[in-house]
C-alpha cells in the first residue's frame, strides 16, 4: 500500500466537486439555454460539452467521449455547428450554470465574499495544476 496521499486526495476532491460539474447535464436552465440557440435534445449535451474544442468533427467527439454510442454522437454533431457556434454554446452553458446556481444557492451566496474567495482559490489551484 502506498503512503502517497495524492491519489486519495484526488478521489476526495473529485467526489466533492463532481456534483457541481455534473449538474449542468440535468438542470432545466441548460436545455432552455441550448434551445434558445436552436439546439435540442441530445445535441445540446454533446455540442455543449464539445464546444470548448471548437467546431470539431463527430469523429473527434466520439474519440473524446469514448463511452457513448458513436451513432448518438454522429446524430448530434456536426448538425449543431450548422445551427450555432461553439462559442455561443459555451456562453449558453456558462449562463445556464450561473442561472442554476442562483436558483439553488441564491444570489446572495454567489455574490458573497466567501464565494469570491473560493473562486479565487479554485482558479489558482486549476492554473497550478495545469502547469
Amino acid at each position: 500500500m502506498s503512503s502517497d496521499p495524492g491519489p486519495l486526495l484526488a478521489r476526495k476532491t473529485w467526489r466533492t466537486l463532481e456534483p457541481l460539474h455534473g449538474m449542468i447535464y440535468f438542470v432545466p436552465e441548460a436545455a432552455e439555454a441550448y434551445e434558445r440557440l436552436g439546439i435540442t435534445g441530445r445535441s445540446g449535451y454533446f455540442a455543449s460539452r464539445a464546444a470548448p474544442m471548437g467546431a470539431v468533427a463527430a469523429a473527434t467527439v466520439v474519440a473524446t467521449f469514448f463511452n457513448f454510442n458513436p451513432d448518438l454522437v454522429r446524430a448530434a454533431i456536426p448538425g449543431a455547428w450548422g445551427i450555432t457556434t461553439p462559442q455561443a454554446l459555451v456562453d449558453a452553458r456558462l449562463a445556464a450554470v450561473d442561472g442554476a446556481f442562483r436558483r439553488v444557492l441564491g444570489g446572495e451566496v454567489l455574490e458573497s465574499r466567501s464565494m469570491a474567495r473560493a473562486a479565487e482559490l479554485a482558479r489558482r489551484l486549476a492554473e497550478t495544476a495545469g502547469t
